[in-house]
């Protein structure tokens, strides 16, 4: 490939914020389709009456794809359970540019989760033992996806990769498991 066609090519199409907290579970997706030809043929394909511009629905079509796209193989996991992600918020960049423009497509998709209710071996567990397995697994044409995470009043323990420093993970990739601890 050549000099130019690379500089093209998104690294990782995707990364992800974990952001942890005792109200519950917030994941972010942000996902990139390089600008060049894959994110022209994509605006194209959505550009469904051929005007050269995407109306209002076509960009929501093609948000849509994106967003779907960008958690399509997304999951989390607390105690080992999968737990329901609820989509909170989908937010494309530049899918409202000219169906022929090869511009870099972009979306963000934010998604949350409730803390399942804890199983307790006995009486006492509730009281003493605050800490929870968090586990992000996702993958992309890359393999893993790159990954951090931030805590809101509890530390992480323990990660399966990156660096955990207290309340933070950096340069961590899925699948990632966490020991977090939340403060009371």
């Amino acid at each position: 490939m050549s000099g130019a066609a690379l500089a093209h090519d998104v690294a990782h199409p995707r990364h992800e914020v974990l952001r942890v907290a005792a109200s519950g579970l917030r994941l972010i997706v942000d996902y990139e389709v390089g600008a060049g030809e894959p994110a022209r043929a994509l605006r194209q394909a959505f550009d469904r009456d051929r005007n050269g511009t995407l109306d209002p629905g076509e960009q929501q079509g093609l948000s849509e794809h994106l967003a779907r796209t960008a958690t399509l193989r997304t999951r989390l996991l607390v105690d080992g359970a999968e737990v329901p992600l609820q989509r909170e918020l989908v937010r494309p960049e530049k899918a409202d540019l000219p169906a022929a423009s090869n511009a870099l497509l972009a979306v963000r998709v934010e998604l949350s989760a409730a803390w399942p209710e804890k199983k307790k071996k006995n009486f006492f567990d509730h009281f003493l033992n605050t800490s929870r397995q968090v586990e992000v697994r996702d993958e992309d044409e890359t393999g893993h996806v790159p990954i951090s995470v931030d805590c809101d009043r509890c530390t992480v323990t323990a990660a399966s990769s990156g660096l955990p420093d207290g309340p933070l993970v950096r340069g961590a990739n899925t699948p990632l498991l966490l020991h977090v601890r939340l403060d009371p």
